[in-house]
């Protein structure tokens, strides 16, 4: 299976403007701790059935949290496609991933993912695209998890590094596996060991075998990347080679909506 494509990522300012040509993946940071006046625009943007979404999750931060990334999502794309981001219209995909709906259907393609505080974004013009964000517990039994999900060359891989720098390691290969299949739409449902992602000591992952045929033979690329301190995520796009392109949502967000 082709090697990923990566370069270390430096999240830049998108107040100039940004447009995602054909070979770009852009991937988008934000930190969902918006001032009041903000929080109350993004959770404005969203239609009563994803508003009643959001309303159905019982911790109240993550109720905010649901509320404000679907919001964002609309910001984003809408800036993409000189849209009115309430206005977008979204659908089920075969397996259920959301995608475009209306007159923008199939314009963009897709993703996001949020822990904790933050979230993150990929959008591309002309590619399936995954995204995962994993913010890291110390309280979490990572070797554990290796053990009952990880496939035996990824753990024995995941033994190769330092002590120092294992749980790292393992972050990074699980972001890389739910970004893959995030990607496929296929998601956790499918049984993560079938889906193998090498982790080079440099931190650079690839993505070693994928055991469904219908996506086995695509041209994968991937990125690992740190978004903030203390998370870790991947990015996998069906497509090679390509761009990557980060940018903080501050700009295209404004100072006060």
């Amino acid at each position: 299976m082709p090697d990923s494509v990566q370069q270390r990522l430096e999240w830049k300012d998108s107040s100039s403007g940004v447009s995602a040509g054909s070979g770009e993946v852009h991937l988008w940071r934000a930190c969902l701790e918006f001032p009041e006046t903000q929080a109350q625009y993004l959770s404005g943007l969203l239609p009563p059935e994803e508003r009643a979404r959001a309303e159905r999750i019982i911790v109240p931060a993550k109720r905010r949290q649901q509320a404000l990334s679907m919001g964002l999502l609309r910001v984003i794309l809408g800036h993409y496609l000189a849209a009115a981001p309430a206005s977008l219209q979204f659908e089920a995909g075969p397996k259920g991933k959301p995608v475009l709906g209306g007159p923008h259907a199939g314009a963009l393609h897709f993703n996001l993912s949020h822990s904790g505080a933050w979230a993150l974004y990929a959008v591309t013009r002309g590619a399936a695209v995954g995204v995962d964000l994993e913010e890291v517990n110390a309280r979490h039994d990572y070797e554990g998890v290796a053990r009952r999900f990880f496939s035996a060359a990824e753990q024995a891989a995941l033994a190769q590094f330092p002590e120092g720098r294992r749980e790292e390691a393992f972050y990074r290969c699980w972001t890389g596996k739910e970004a893959v299949l995030k990607a496929t739409g296929e998601g956790l449902s499918f049984p993560l060991d079938q889906c193998e992602i090498l982790v080079h000591p440099d931190t650079t992952i690839r993505l070693l075998s994928l055991n469904d045929p219908a996506h086995a033979s695509q041209c994968w690329s991937l990125c690992s990347c740190e978004p903030a301190q203390g998370f870790f995520a991947a990015c996998a796009v069906m497509e090679q080679p390509v761009s990557w392109h980060a940018w903080d949502v501050a700009g295209v967000l404004g100072p006060a909506q």
